[in-house]
């Protein structure tokens, strides 16, 4: 059953997706989406962005109340795209591990192989080394 928490970590996912898709058209900086995922995390988890980073996997699964395995998918595909537009070296760094540790935690615990998310594995790790 989704909650409302649920249903708006989807909806920041969509908005995230629509706001990357306008930045093959046009410019947007990054603190526009980090603004966007900053305050969802902070209304509905009380942790900001920074130091959900700094967590655990597991840490992070339990602070996101995940019954839904999807939100995991969600919360790591929302990372992709702000590591995607990310400069600083050290904090790409950070958001690759969170985010490999995510999608993996999220093949697990659903038992499914995911092209898309292989690829996007695949691009992390390759730009980690």
């Amino acid at each position: 059953m989704e909650t409302n928490k649920d249903l708006m970590l989807r909806n920041l996912k969509y908005f995230s997706d629509f706001l990357m898709s306008l930045t093959k058209q046009k410019a947007i900086n990054l603190e526009v989406i980090d603004s966007h995922i900053h305050k969802f995390l902070v209304e509905n988890y009380n942790i900001t962005s920074d130091s959900l980073l700094r967590k655990s996997t597991d840490e992070i699964i339990a602070i996101i109340e995940t019954d839904n395995y999807e939100n995991i998918k969600d919360l790591a595909d929302i990372y992709f795209i702000k590591y995607t537009l990310e400069n600083n070296a050290n904090t790409k760094s950070e958001l690759s591990t969170q985010i490999i540790g995510l999608y993996e935690s999220y093949q697990i615990k659903t038992s499914t192989y995911s092209f898309d998310i292989q690829s996007k594995i695949s691009i992390l790790k390759n730009i980690s080394n």
